[in-house]
């Protein structure tokens, strides 16, 4: 009898015993690892500065060109807000214009356009044909200048035209339009230079020419002022146009 006692006490402390580990096991608080935050470097964009080109404002010139007080073409071009034109005859064409900055000097501005109007080309009363017009001009400028080029281009109003490109040898720049615009009728000589046995062309070729004009549009500018001048050059001789007779 004692001894099945004993057994019965010695199940009871061994179930007991398991419990109370169990317990102590469920009251164990687990420890979390907290997540490490991760911080960013953010790169700074540096700000940019944009620095703005000023507007070049444009005015319109319609210009009636009277050589020796008859009428005759006139042409449109577009010359910057702050210049001014005033009549200024060339030695060897019978009317001009010159175009330049309000306040700088006539003579040896810093940058002008000058443009000249003639009834002939040549030191007869006819047009030359443009090539040799082209060429007498070139001749002119070797004493101050040498030849960049040359080449035909097309100008509103007018039925032919050359670009020449000069330079000086203290690297000045001086641009020469040269164009015919008009009614010109073209001959050819059967004599030469005698105009009364001459034969009447059609097409752009020919030895001489009478009827029309001649117009020559010079831009000049001073080596340190290219940056400037050079925009509006371009948009001067891309406005100009030959327009209708009075």
């Amino acid at each position: 009898m004692r001894y099945l006692i004993f057994i019965v006490l010695l199940v009871t402390v061994l179930i007991t015993s398991g419990c109370v580990s169990e317990n102590k096991n469920s009251l164990v608080t687990s420890t979390q690892t907290p997540t490490p935050t991760v911080t960013a470097l953010g790169t700074t964009i540096p700000l940019t500065t944009t620095i703005s080109t000023p507007t070049q404002d444009y005015k319109t010139a319609d210009i009636v060109v009277i050589p020796n007080k008859k009428p005759a073409y006139r042409f449109k071009m577009d010359y910057p807000s702050d210049w001014t034109y005033f009549e200024l005859n060339p030695e060897n064409m019978k009317a001009g214009y010159r175009f330049m900055q309000i306040g700088d000097r006539v003579l040896w501005p810093k940058f002008a356009v000058q443009v000249n109007f003639d009834d002939r080309s040549g030191s007869a009363d006819y047009y030359e044909p443009l090539y040799i017009w082209a060429n007498k001009t070139i001749e002119s400028m070797k004493v101050t200048s040498f030849l960049v080029s040359n080449d035909p281009i097309i100008i509103p109003g007018t039925f032919e035209a050359r670009k020449l490109v000069f330079k000086s040898p203290g690297n000045i720049p001086n641009t020469i339009y040269i164009m015919y615009s008009g009614q010109m009728q073209g001959y050819n000589w059967t004599v030469p230079f005698h105009r009364e046995v001459a034969v009447k062309v059609d097409g752009p070729v020919w030895d001489y020419g009478i009827g029309g004009q001649a117009y020559q549009i010079e831009f000049y500018s001073l080596p340190d002022q290219m940056n400037t001048s050079s925009s509006i050059f371009d948009h001067m001789i891309n406005s100009f146009e030959v327009t209708t007779k009075l």
